[in-house]
């Protein structure tokens, strides 16, 4: 699954997770780490909130933002403003759609189509 990069678009609650999920490998892959194992997604996997994910991923940009680029990441940055400003319905974390994204091919890294 991967994301119509509009301008305008919106989620519900499957995307939302998949998406936290694709953000979550975007962020691990600037690691500048040697070892990247999945665990280090534990975090996220055992939120039981979405405040909880919201706060991970905002220390995550904290972390990893001098390694996004302004101009070529376009595609990072629209998926993590429409992540924070989204509300899911879904009080209980959808691990599931989140392992998937997590997992799947990493939209951000997809070249764009002409």
């Amino acid at each position: 699954m991967l994301f119509c990069f509009k301008e305008e678009w919106n989620f519900n609650d499957e995307e939302y997770y998949y998406a936290v999920g694709q953000l979550v490998y975007y962020f691990l892959s600037k690691s500048k780490s040697a070892k990247k194992p999945l665990s280090m997604a534990n975090q996220f996997l055992n939120a039981d909130n979405d405040k909880l994910i919201k706060d991970k991923i905002c220390q995550m940009f904290k972390r990893y933002n001098h390694a996004i680029d302004l101009e070529k990441d376009s595609r990072a940055k629209n998926v993590i403003h429409h992540v924070l400003m989204y509300e899911p319905e879904c009080k209980k974390v959808m691990q599931r759609e989140l392992i998937a994204g997590l997992t799947a091919d990493n939209a951000f890294y997809v070249k764009k189509e002409e």
